[in-house]
């Protein structure tokens, strides 16, 4: 079983990082040892053969790894073929991640690997101990090509509800070709999802971002969330919240800060959260609203222009917060555009598990496994002023989620502001299987388009 295969969900996120070619083991830093085509991923930490053993655990003592530390690593490891390694094994490759992270002695340290199996030496990048931090810069949103730019975004399918029959739950698409079609889109979204934030754009996802299980929903009036300097309450017709809720409280900006809302949700659990706000669009919204991140790393700063993007879940970044109270997330009137108001609605922390109901059942997966269909539906659900008739165009479940997350992008874009090259809508999948009918009829499709046409060379290969 290769690497690349056990990278493929949530649970082994941190391993996708590693290289997938083969290298030799002689080359400096630590590297891991995998062996594949086996039940078990098995693998170790492994250090170059030069090093004395008191040199490595010198230099190596306190690398974390998946969660373990590996202190004494040069006293603790077992020569094999030249190489020092821990000896670690991670059973139950298929399981949850609990089950994932259970460790028990290597069964080949110190022997030759079984007949058939062969050992790949893979480098890992240099590993500096530092204190845990966000997976964005501390300070403010990375500036890029697309500063200034919204990006709607979707991964397609979803675990979805047999709606309106017997509610039992199922995948768009099955196992096939040792991927599921339904999972394997929404960690692409999740990689496109950094990739559009780390170069500027406001990212608005159809379906949740990242793997976080755990969920803080703080809305205006919540007793975690305290407003300090002049705030007043809204009137409005949408806005996250229950019927006859405060919609939500707004501040005129200032060049310089003079009242921020503080929401500080308590985590149960250490962890990557990514954070969304809710806010209504509207032309008296200002174009730089910003959002302070105090995460275990530091605060980031973000900024979004609610004159154009609104009415729904916005994407913040992604960070790591400790459990507890320490962190939390401002929404501050600080601002360059003179005479707008900014607006305190929801902050939410974390994506959850599934809760809602279809013919009586729920789906029992965390939410970036569903449908974004349910993802948009739980927070509509909680809204006031928005149809249903924005996100679904049928009581159909399996046919609903095919036209979710253009009507829903639509609904949120408030596209009086600005012009059509400020935003964009990027809805994708990938398919499981080839057809090479419908691979050359999609392509002589394609290449038919005048601007491509133009392009396109007979001799270019295809991928």
């Amino acid at each position: 079983m290769s690497l690349a295969v056990a990278a493929r969900r949530r649970e082994y996120e941190r391993y996708s990082v590693f290289e997938s070619t083969r290298r030799s083991a002689t080359a400096g830093g630590p590297f891991v040892v995998i062996l594949p085509n086996s039940s078990y991923l098995d693998f170790a930490i492994g250090l170059p053969s030069r090093l004395s053993r008191e040199q490595m655990k010198h230099k190596y003592s306190g690398i974390s790894f998946a969660g373990f530390s590996f202190a004494g690593i040069g006293s603790a490891g077992t020569r094999f073929a030249g190489i020092w390694f821990a000896g670690i094994r991670f059973a139950g490759i298929w399981g949850r991640a609990r089950e994932f992270f259970r460790s028990t002695r290597s069964g080949y340290a110190g022997r030759r690997p079984p007949q058939g199996k062969s050992l790949i030496y893979q480098q890992l990048e240099p590993r500096v101990v530092l204190s845990a931090a966000g997976l964005v810069d501390v300070g403010t949103q990375p500036v890029g090509e697309l500063s200034g730019k919204i990006v709607y975004t979707h991964g397609g399918h979803g675990i979805t509800g047999d709606f309106p029959n017997t509610g039992d739950w199922s995948f768009q698409r099955p196992l096939l070709l040792n991927m599921i079609e339904d999972l394997g889109n929404q960690d692409q979204m999740t990689f496109f999802a950094d990739y559009l934030f780390r170069a500027g754009a406001t990212v608005v996802p159809l379906r949740p971002v990242g793997h976080q299980s755990n969920e803080v929903v703080l809305d205006n009036d919540d007793v975690e969330v305290t407003f300090s300097g002049p705030w007043s309450d809204a009137v409005d017709n949408v806005y996250f919240g229950d019927v006859g809720d405060v919609p939500y409280r707004q501040a005129s900006t200032s060049v310089t800060e003079t009242a921020f809302a503080r929401y500080r949700p308590n985590i149960a659990e250490a962890g990557f959260y990514p954070v969304y706000a809710w806010t209504s669009h509207g032309a008296d919204r200002a174009i730089d609203q910003l959002y302070r991140v105090n995460h275990s790393g530091g605060i980031t700063e973000i900024t979004v222009n609610h004159r154009r993007v609104g009415n729904g879940t916005v994407y913040l970044g992604n960070y790591y917060f400790n459990a507890g109270t320490d962190g939390f997330v401002d929404v501050s009137n600080r601002s360059n555009d003179a005479g707008r108001i900014v607006v305190a609605d929801m902050i939410r922390f974390g994506n959850g598990v599934g809760d809602v109901q279809k013919s009586g059942t729920i789906s029992g997966r965390d939410r970036e496994d569903e449908a974004g269909l349910y993802w948009v539906e739980w927070h509509v659900d909680r809204s006031q002023g928005i149809p249903e008739s924005e996100y679904r165009s049928t009581t159909n479940d399996r046919n609903a989620t095919v036209s979710l997350s253009p009507r829903y992008a639509e609904f949120m874009n408030r596209e009086v502001d600005g012009s059509l090259s400020d935003r964009v809508f990027v809805s994708f999948h990938s398919n499981a299987g080839g057809d090479a009918e419908l691979s050359d009829s999609t392509m002589n499709r394609m290449v038919a388009i005048p601007p491509i046409k133009s392009c396109w060379r007979p001799c270019w290969d295809r991928r």
